[in-house]
């Protein structure tokens, strides 16, 4: 790859970039091996390629199945957790509870008039700004959800 060439060059390394093409045959990722070049032996490369091309077939259905599965869980507007699953979690925390649980309740008033007023396109945006929001100002242990 002629954007990795002064990479390559800059560290005395042999680069080898194999892709990973999911079903739809675009590259869905890349395989990057790093070493000392006298190491690097021909028919490594070709055991690596042969390797990949048997499991890119494993490793698209993987990503493809955590893409699902995160599109299930979340609100496709806010990038929350939905409602579902965040009634899930609060179960789990209830049934586990250690010490204590806080559980904080939005409302934004009169977001029907401001819906009608300004239309469900501003709506949106409004609750996508607010989930980032929120999102942002998270900590790793807690979840936010709509």
């Amino acid at each position: 790859d002629t954007l990795l060439f002064h990479l390559k060059n800059d560290v005395e390394s042999a680069l080898l970039c194999i892709p990973i093409i999911g079903e739809d045959e675009k590259t869905i990722a890349f395989i990057s091996v790093y070493d000392d070049i006298k190491y690097m032996k021909k028919n490594e490369i070709q055991i690596m390629q042969e390797f990949l091309m048997k499991a890119s077939p494993a490793l698209s259905n993987s990503i493809i199945y955590n893409t699902i599965k995160t599109q299930s869980i979340t609100d496709h507007l806010t990038k929350t957790y939905n409602r579902n699953y965040f009634m899930n979690k609060l179960q789990y925390e209830l049934d586990n509870l250690k010490k204590y649980l806080s559980v904080i309740m939005l409302d934004i008033d009169s977001f029907k008039i401001y819906n009608d007023k300004n239309g469900h396109q501003a709506g949106d945006y409004l609750l996508t700004e607010l989930g980032f929001i929120l999102r942002k100002n998270l900590r790793k242990e807690e979840i936010i959800g709509r």
